[in-house]
């Protein structure tokens, strides 16, 4: 539902339903062997020989959503806009495993969590957030959310603020931004209630929050070119990790342990002159993880490059064939020692991707219609990025290896 109420009130309303399922066609392929550990000495003398395992997964949740939100324009230089966010859900909190290929029927959760594997959670969310035109090239902007969360009676992470503060200066063809903002993210049910392997559920877990602090400058020479520059903060803090259960030998469970610091600075430049478009972006980032379950560490935090760019330009001819290309650089990842996944001893070295594509249409045989070639890793190199969790090369890969040249044809209609 949509109203444009008079010319200083609009109203919307949007409500949603959904279905999220994990089939019986998802599985997880894992080998028992004497690499890994889980074959002993008294198994190799028995001449025991390695064992791959299917084991297949189920998981269905369903949400009810709805969202009302207002926007008011009492004066002309005072823009509002409010709204009212409320969820209904009801999720798993494992999956639903099986040796067999029904797991929807078969599956037994051991131990299972009290109450049940099903969770009833309500979410409502209130936000408003004003910009007020102080003068007549700059901008105040000031939010506030609040969230409230709860899990069946007497779970869930209860009340939370977010705040954001954003100032606007544009002196001629200058832009300067400073913005402060929180947010949070709540764990998974997963995260909380999966009690797979050796762990024990924790449902008292906390969000994880972050604060970001940034200042920008932008710079337009004319119509066809423009750019910016970003400084950028972040804070983050309660990071789930897993941890030993002191009371528990041998039994581990997810807690709010870690604390990361994130500084970057990332730029922007766009250029266009009549059919012909060129951009290029680059990323500087330090991130730093400053608390873990060891206490106070500087760990470098792994897998993520410290620079990378992105150069790409398109071309349209005759109006009817447009082709574009892309230039994708990642700097090499580190790992290893002194990093967040020390057990990960491979090198990933400086990586850089072209793509392409090839986009045809023509208004006088079918308006709205468009075919397109792309061709993905142009050519062909072979890279690999790093490993999943801890990427030991025991339990999960220390490297995983990227798709080579390969091709996708789209064929789209806009009505």
């Amino acid at each position: 539902y949509e109203n444009q109420l008079n010319e200083k009130l609009f109203i919307s309303n949007l409500t949603t339903y959904r279905i999220h399922a994990v089939t019986e066609s998802t599985a997880l392929v894992s080998v028992s062997n004497y690499a890994r550990g889980n074959k002993k000495l008294t198994d190799l003398v028995d001449d025991t020989p390695p064992l791959w395992t299917t084991l297949y997964l189920f998981e269905m949740s369903k949400q009810l959503r709805n969202e009302l939100k207002v926007i008011y324009r009492p004066v002309s230089r005072l823009d509002i806009i409010s709204g009212l966010e409320v969820r209904n859900s009801t999720m798993q909190g494992a999956y639903y495993t099986s040796l067999t290929t029904t797991p929807q029927d078969s599956a037994v959760i051991n131990p299972s969590p009290k109450g049940g594997n099903e969770f009833n959670i309500w979410d409502v969310g209130v936000y408003s957030q004003g910009t007020w035109q102080v003068i007549r090239n700059m901008k105040i902007t000031f939010g506030l959310r609040y969230d409230y969360n709860v899990v069946r009676n007497n779970d869930g992470f209860g009340s939370a603020l977010s705040p954001r503060l954003a100032v606007v200066y544009s002196p001629g063809k200058f832009t300067l931004k400073a913005i402060y903002s929180r947010g949070i993210m709540n764990v998974s049910n997963w995260t909380k209630y999966s009690a797979v392997g050796n762990r024990i559920p924790n449902p008292t877990l906390k969000t994880e929050n972050i604060q970001n602090i940034e200042v920008s400058a932008g710079f337009r020479l004319n119509k066809a070119f423009h750019a910016d520059i970003a400084i950028y903060r972040d804070y983050i803090d309660n990071v789930v990790g897993t941890v030993s259960v002191e009371d528990s030998p041998g039994k581990v469970k997810n807690d709010n342990i870690g604390r990361f610091t994130i500084t970057g600075i990332q730029g922007n430049a766009y250029y266009q002159y009549e059919t012909f478009n060129a951009y290029f972006n680059f990323t500087y980032c330090d991130p730093r993880q400053t608390f873990s379950e060891a206490g106070e560490v500087d760990n470098r935090v792994g897998d993520i490059s410290s620079f990378q760019f992105n150069v790409g330009a398109d071309k349209l001819f005759f109006d009817q064939l447009n082709i574009d290309l892309r230039l994708n650089f990642v700097g090499n990842r580190v790992t290893g020692e002194g990093t967040t996944v020390p057990a990960n001893f491979d090198t990933f070295p400086s990586t850089a991707i072209l793509n392409g594509a090839i986009t045809y249409s023509n208004k006088k045989i079918v308006p709205g219609l468009s075919l397109q070639l792309v061709c993905n890793n142009i050519l062909n190199t072979r890279y690999f990025d790093p490993g999943t969790k801890a990427a030991d090369g025991i339990n999960s890969p220390t490297e995983i290896l990227q798709r080579g040249r390969h091709f996708l044809l789209n064929l789209s209609y806009n009505f």
